[in-house]
């Protein structure tokens, strides 16, 4: 006959051993008991692993509980200390400058100084929002206007503040600078005096401007600047016309058809198809 006995002890890093002893009778030396003993061992080595695996997976889950609700603690008390330090800092920025008319400021860079991270801007009439704490110092730079920079009073009671923050401009003058082709008056005089002066310059210059030259450089050459503006001008003037409406058609016109009249009557229109 075979008897078992198991021992589980646990150790306080949880790990877990586990010892069996078995007491086998000398008198059975049998391949049955032999096989019994065996299937029996191996289910309390079973038994025994499963146990220590549940053991080992609640103390996971225990552990995780416990970090999870120390750092929601912590998180919770340092946002209650925090909170009251916030402020919700707007305004508008202005400028200020020795004329009468007060005009907004629009695409200011505000920023904390202690953080350059944490900012925002000015939208088109001048009006900012942020997020600060009390005793940060907020800084607004705009080009062409002198940086300046507002300290969010300490003892300041409640959570909203607004200021009219004025810039001044910072505009520098620079003196005058003309650049001369050559480095002095007299190297001028030099390359002036030295100048050859020919007919044939103005004669080139004639045919280029030739009235025959310009007709055929309007007929192959593309529209300049000037050209091509007011085409599209003109293009967009007569969109606007018929805007929001259905597009006036000439058949409809009684001026258009004075005009078809008119030059079917003079002829033009055969001499065009000739």
């Amino acid at each position: 006959m075979c008897t078992g006995r198991l021992q589980i002890k646990t150790k306080p890093a949880a790990e877990y051993m586990c010892h069996m002893t078995l007491s086998i009778p000398a008198s059975t030396k049998s391949e049955e008991n032999i096989s019994n003993i065996a299937l029996k061992t191996a289910s309390l080595r079973s038994t025994a692993i499963e146990i220590v695996d549940y053991i080992r997976m609640n103390i996971t889950k225990t552990l995780g509980l416990f970090f999870l609700l120390l750092f929601l603690t912590s998180a919770s008390l340092w946002s209650q200390s925090d909170s009251s330090d916030v402020v919700q800092f707007s305004g508008q920025v202005l400028v200020d400058d020795d004329s009468e008319e007060v005009l907004p400021i629009p695409f200011v860079n505000i920023y904390i100084k202690e953080q350059p991270f944490r900012g925002t801007y000015t939208d088109y009439d001048g009006f900012f929002s942020l997020v600060a704490k009390k005793g940060e110092t907020v800084v607004f730079s705009s080009l062409g206007f002198r940086k300046e920079k507002f300290e969010i009073p300490v003892d300041l009671e409640g959570n909203r503040y607004s200021i009219f923050q004025f810039m001044r401009p910072d505009t520098i003058n620079l003196p005058e600078a003309i650049v001369y082709p050559w480095p002095s008056r007299e190297h001028f005089k030099i390359e002036f005096l030295q100048m050859n002066i020919d007919n044939k310059l103005e004669q080139i210059a004639m045919e280029n401007l030739s009235a025959d030259k310009m007709a055929r450089l309007s007929e192959t050459l593309l529209e300049d600047g000037r050209e091509s503006t007011s085409y599209y001008f003109r293009r967009q003037a007569q969109t606007y016309y018929s805007y929001g409406q259905f597009k006036p058609m000439p058949i409809f016109s009684p001026i258009a058809w004075g005009k078809f009249i008119k030059a079917l009557k003079d002829g033009d229109l055969s001499d065009k198809k000739k």
